[in-house]
């Protein structure tokens, strides 16, 4: 044994540490922003324009005159961008008395936090109040519009079923909205426990086994009932024992995003030259078209 060497005995011992820190458990990007209709305009606010449908009438011979105009309306709604901000403070002395840079790890968490506010205010516009935007004498007037009571199902006091899927199915057909148009069923991890236990979405009498054998990481067979599913965390919560489940299409929703999220850290000399590691997000989103969108109450 070398002189200085360590003495290996009962009361010599020491604690080792993984020279990497490991972020705990938690949604790391946004699982909504794929389905909207996004712009990164540089502007507080952004409208969608949407026209309304008409129909053809019969047209007797010689009555080309005024007053047969279908008379189509144009509607616009408006997404005001808010700007959110992740804050720390690091001790300018702390990187150095650390095995890893702690300025890295606090901007990636704060990135992932952002990933989960775009989901946040995604679900709130889908089914919150709209911002219509009317204009008379050209003075732009703007009113709050619920999601219509037609485009909610689910009284919150059953859970997810076959026939509640099958009823969405219906409602999308009702409104005109072609069985190809790509649909997205946000579900929670309580619906998808009910999903795995249900025989129209685990058995091959209903589904074909090739379709069975690719069941993804949401626990659903890819496509079941024309829907892409995916499990959230954030949707928003009725009360404490009822869910608001969101099954729309890309076309439902707009987001504006004038400044995508964006992240900082510099030495901060008012607070001792203290690292400040910062992220922002400004962002704003609108139902556009009501019929997109189907909200589904269920209980948990």
């Amino acid at each position: 044994m070398a002189i200085g060497d360590p003495v290996n005995t009962p009361n010599n011992r020491w604690d080792a540490f993984q020279a990497n820190v490991t972020q705990v458990a938690q949604q790391k990007s946004s699982k909504a922003l794929s389905c909207v209709d996004k712009d990164s305009i540089q502007s507080e606010t952004n409208a969608w324009d949407y026209l309304g449908d008409g129909e053809m009438h019969d047209k007797a011979r010689n009555t080309a005159t005024a007053g047969t105009e279908t008379g189509r309306v144009f509607y616009r709604r408006s997404a005001v961008a808010l700007t959110y901000s992740d804050n720390e403070i690091v001790e300018a002395q702390d990187p150095s008395q650390m095995m890893y840079d702690p300025n890295s790890k606090i901007v990636t968490s704060m990135g992932m936090a952002a990933g989960r506010k775009i989901d946040d205010i995604i679900f709130n516009a889908a089914i919150g109040t709209a911002n219509v935007v009317t204009r008379s004498a050209a003075v732009p007037t703007n009113t709050p519009t619920a999601l219509p009571a037609g485009q909610i199902l689910g009284d919150g006091t059953t859970p997810i079923s076959f026939d509640l899927t099958a009823q969405i199915v219906k409602l999308f057909g009702n409104n005109d909205i072609d069985p190809s148009v790509y649909k997205k069923a946000f579900v929670t991890p309580d619906v998808v426990y009910t999903l795995l236990n249900l025989t129209e979405q685990t058995s091959s009498d209903y589904v074909n086994r090739e379709a069975l054998q690719r069941l993804n990481a949401t626990g659903v067979v890819p496509g079941w009932m024309g829907f892409d599913w995916v499990m959230s965390t954030r949707l928003p919560v009725e009360t404490d024992d009822q869910r608001s489940l969101i099954f729309m299409t890309e076309s439902a929703v707009g987001y504006h995003e004038p400044q995508p999220i964006t992240t900082y850290f510099e030495r901060d000399p008012s607070h001792q030259y203290a690292w400040r590691p910062q992220c922002d997000l400004t962002a704003g989103a609108v139902r556009v078209e009501d019929a997109q969108i189907v909200k589904v109450v269920v209980a948990e």
